[in-house]
């Protein structure tokens, strides 16, 4: 063999043998790419902050001016406190539970107000999502929401009538200066609201799927989080 033909040889073997170590790598790299896209799509599926519809739960978002004469078998509510967060929630879940035949909640939870800065600190928030199931047509999306307007009245109210009267006075005379200085200066920095109690309506549940209030949508974190853990017991699992 000339000494040509031992240098073609030798560069064919190594040609050959970087082809079998560049499939190999791109074997490698395309299961990592599989095994990277199955874990992210994993977490996505249980992530608490689902940017688009990771799971199949909200079937359409429509606004309400849409959806007072659809009938609904359920509605998915949140609720929130800043304030003496556990006895206020549980008010809440009373007396919401009077106006269903069934209702499933999620675990309750600590979590920072979004708004919140480093300027601006805010107390953090506690909050529950809710499944209230009930008779088909039994209650439109406004009529619950009016009735969820007035529990969060009533709760309110009971909270001020226990307190003293010093105390309200007080709590008033800060709003009215607040109100005040604010309307003089656009550098006052916004307060830290109380909030006792919050019931949002986020969606209505019917017999073909969920559909999400566009008001409300697309929903917070925390939101989401209740929502998912609502799915994950199966509370739509008949849609």
């Amino acid at each position: 063999m000339s000494p040509m033909d031992s240098q073609q040889n030798s560069l064919s073997r190594e040609k050959s043998t970087f082809k079998n170590a560049s499939a190999q790598k791109v074997s490698v790299d395309n299961n990592s790419i599989e095994n990277a896209s199955a874990e992210s799509n994993h977490k996505l599926l249980v992530s608490s902050e689902p940017h688009h519809n990771q799971l199949p739960i909200i079937s359409a978002v429509r606004p309400l001016s849409e959806l007072n004469h659809t009938v609904a078998i359920g509605y998915i509510v949140e609720l929130g406190s800043n304030e003496n967060a556990n006895p206020h929630l549980a008010q809440a879940r009373n007396q919401l539970s009077s106006l269903c035949d069934q209702r499933i909640w999620s675990t309750a939870f600590v979590n920072p107000d979004y708004t919140a800065t480093i300027d601006n600190p805010k107390p953090d928030y506690t909050n529950q999502c809710g499944l209230l199931v009930m008779s088909e047509g039994h209650q439109d999306v406004l009529g619950l929401i009016a009735a969820t307007k007035d529990i969060e009245r009533h709760i309110k109210q009971g909270f001020f009538d226990s307190q003293p009267s010093t105390s309200i006075q007080t709590s008033t005379s800060r709003t009215k200066s607040f109100d005040s200085a604010a309307s003089t200066t656009t550098n006052v920095k916004p307060a830290n609201r109380q909030v006792l109690i919050d019931i949002d309506v986020l969606a209505l549940v019917t017999a073909n799927g969920v559909i999400a209030i566009n008001e409300r949508y697309p929903f917070k974190n925390h939101e989401w989080v209740g929502i998912n853990e609502l799915y994950t017991k199966g509370c739509f699992s008949h849609i």
